[in-house]
């Protein structure tokens, strides 16, 4: 910006001249609060692209981080629904095990260990311990889960 100074004794010499200098110095006043109030609003639009992407960031924010919430939520549905067939699984190995043991007489000393699968991909193995008390364990697995059942007698 340039800088204007004001000689009083050349405005005092030709009054036309120092008033001409005086309007200058008015007019330069001027214009640089109208290049202010240009910059301000030029700012103004840069203010708000920058408040525009910021909102535009935390909207995606948010969005992906619910995303990933409904992602988890569906796993833990699939991971109950694996539960719940690797029980069934377990639980249809020990029905087998005391079918053999009780039904059709054939002592847990003389059992041998045994698995099967079921027609919904879940699978199971019998283990027969002939300790005292005898127990008899049924590992069911399905997917990512497995779950055991346990019957002592």
């Amino acid at each position: 910006m340039k800088q204007l100074t004001f000689n009083r004794k050349s405005a005092v010499k030709n009054n036309f001249k120092g008033t001409f200098v005086l309007f200058g110095f008015l007019k330069s006043i001027v214009n640089c609060q109208w290049s202010m109030v240009v910059g301000a609003k030029r700012r103004q639009g840069q203010l708000m692209l920058i408040s525009v992407f910021i909102l535009g960031s935390v909207i995606l924010g948010t969005t992906m981080i619910a995303g990933l919430i409904m992602t988890y939520r569906l796993r833990q549905v699939a991971d109950v629904k694996d539960s719940a067939r690797a029980i069934f699984a377990a639980d249809a190995g020990l029905e087998r095990a005391l079918y053999q043991c009780f039904k059709l007489g054939i002592p847990t000393t003389t059992c041998a260990n045994f698995s099967g699968s079921l027609t919904n991909g879940a699978s199971y193995t019998v283990i027969y311990n002939g300790g005292t008390p005898q127990e008899i364990r049924s590992l069911g697995a399905a997917g990512r889960a497995s779950r055991a059942l346990r019957f002592r007698f």
